[in-house]
């Protein structure tokens, strides 16, 4: 933004608004008290701690020097004032960001700076290891948790239940381990590198990025799209990541005890391990995949979550760039700059985020279906059926919650990128504001828009409301069918 000062010589014509872009060499003298000035300026790169060198400058003239002192304050400080832009990016930041780069420094794909908090060489030599060295850690982890869930015949999305023979309570693996056990782990540990790839080398602070655009560019200070509105949405988005991890582990150490991993009334024997087990590896191989599981969770999270932010960004932007265009705060020109903006933020959406959230969604449905799978299979006879048939409930119930939010999330963006397209062609039709701006500008505008393909995608498919419905229907239908017509599903529960 560039600001003018008034300067007592006529024939003095250059200042902040000059060609040249510098300011004038000194104040004349004479003038009047100090000048103060504000400029407040953000950078393109928007990089991750810019928020805190959001530059308020006070300019002072002092009689006596033939200098301007410059004083840049940080936000928070008295002298931004009532910056409520400022301060909600700063909340934002505060309460959304931090607790969301906490999740992606857990699990490796984000970096520790040592920069923050440490002054000694050896400190940051230390973090920088840390740095390459935990991610490694966490891949072997994992993929040491895989194999652990083939040897306890551990799925997180069905459970075998067999009788106990003569005190001995056997465990056996489902009949095709390759497409059960295998091919979704491999899966899995994919979807875990790809993340780190994402967050680490190709976008590692493009959400840092969008959220200060949105903040600072286009946002409205009142009404439905204000900032205050924005982090409650975003705040709530971070909520339902952090209860479905909760969520989630709670529900692997209840299918712990309907496995019988840690019974003191059976003796377990598992496939895949020898009879002469002790208790205590079995513990240390239980504990393992726990870990990693814990892992994975949050990956499933971090992928969802980043992608739902996202998709609630680009809704809280292209809705302020409507409620501007018809307010006409805006030219014609500048809406279109907005709008092209707008377009890249989304296409960066549908790439590499869009990919990685595709992935994390087809292991979510995978293991949901497998978990009605168990349900149906699940005999009436079986030992500890309440425990079971609960666990399976929890389970379906777990992937379910978490697979339908980036859905409804891109949805609702290729809704509000109608809107737009609307919105030209309502300030066309009726130009009650716009009566001033020649027509040739208002159909070239109409033409931009309607010329637009503003659509959120998941695996490469536009997501529209209308898509969503109809696929929700033909889902409720099929699982009314498969109730209502095989009489040999779900005969533990014959009233379903």
């Amino acid at each position: 933004m560039m600001s003018s000062l008034d300067n007592d010589d006529p024939d003095n014509k250059q200042g902040y608004g000059s060609p040249s872009g510098s300011p004038p060499p000194a104040f004349q003298d004479g003038g009047e008290g100090d000048v103060i000035t504000s400029i407040t300026s953000s950078h393109g790169s928007f990089l991750e701690d810019s928020i805190k060198n959001i530059d308020k400058v006070n300019l002072t003239s002092n009689p006596n020097n033939s200098f301007t002192r410059v004083e840049t304050p940080q936000i928070g400080s008295d002298t931004f004032g009532d910056d409520a832009t400022a301060r909600a990016l700063k909340t934002c930041r505060q309460t959304v960001l931090g607790p969301y780069h906490l999740f992606l420094k857990i699990i490796g794909w984000r970096k520790l700076n040592p920069r923050e908090h440490i002054s000694s060489k050896v400190l940051k030599c230390f973090v920088q290891g840390f740095n390459f060295l935990w991610p490694v850690f966490l891949t072997l982890l994992l993929i040491t948790s895989c194999v652990t869930q083939i040897l306890l015949c551990f799925g997180r999305d069905n459970i075998e239940p067999n009788a106990p023979v003569n005190g001995t309570y056997t465990l056996k693996c489902r009949t095709h381990i390759v497409s059960y056990y295998v091919i979704l782990d491999s899966m899995l540990v994919f979807a875990f590198l790809y993340g780190l790839y994402i967050f680490r080398v190709k976008e590692p602070e493009h959400l840092s990025t969008f959220m200060e655009r949105v903040f600072l560019g286009v946002i409205t200070r009142h009404g439905v799209y204000s900032p205050k509105t924005l982090i409650r949405g975003l705040q709530f988005l971070l909520a339902i990541g952090l209860i479905w991890i909760i969520y989630s582990f709670c529900v692997s150490i209840v299918r712990i005890f309907a496995h019988h991993y840690f019974s003191f009334d059976y003796t377990i024997d598992l496939e895949f391990l020898p009879d002469d087990t002790n208790a205590a590896a079995r513990v240390v191989i239980v504990v393992i995949s726990i870990l990693g599981f814990i892992v994975f969770d949050v990956a499933y999270t971090a992928i969802v979550i980043n992608y739902s932010i996202q998709c609630q960004l680009m809704i809280y932007y292209l809705q302020s760039i409507c409620t501007r265009v018809k307010d006409k705060e805006w030219e014609i020109d500048q809406a279109i700059k907005e709008i092209s903006d707008a377009r890249q933020f989304l296409s960066k959406l549908n790439s590499h985020m869009a990919r990685a959230t595709s992935i994390m969604l087809f292991i979510l449905l995978l293991s949901c279906f497998n978990s009605i799978y168990g349900l149906e299979e699940l005999m009436k006879d079986a030992d500890d059926l309440p425990l079971i048939a609960v666990t399976g409930v929890l389970s379906v119930i777990q992937w379910t919650a978490i697979f339908f939010l980036p859905f409804i999330q891109a949805a609702r963006v290729t809704r509000s990128g109608v809107w737009v397209k609307k919105t030209a062609l309502e300030i066309r039709s009726r130009p009650f504001i716009y009566r001033d701006t020649p027509q040739l500008e208002l159909d070239s505008f109409v033409t931009y828009c309607s010329n637009l393909n503003m659509t959120a995608k998941i695996a490469s498919i536009p997501i529209s409301p209308a898509l969503v419905l109809g696929l929700s229907f033909i889902l409720g239908f099929v699982l009314y069918l498969v109730l209502g017509i095989d009489n040999d599903s779900f005969l533990w529960a014959p009233w379903l």
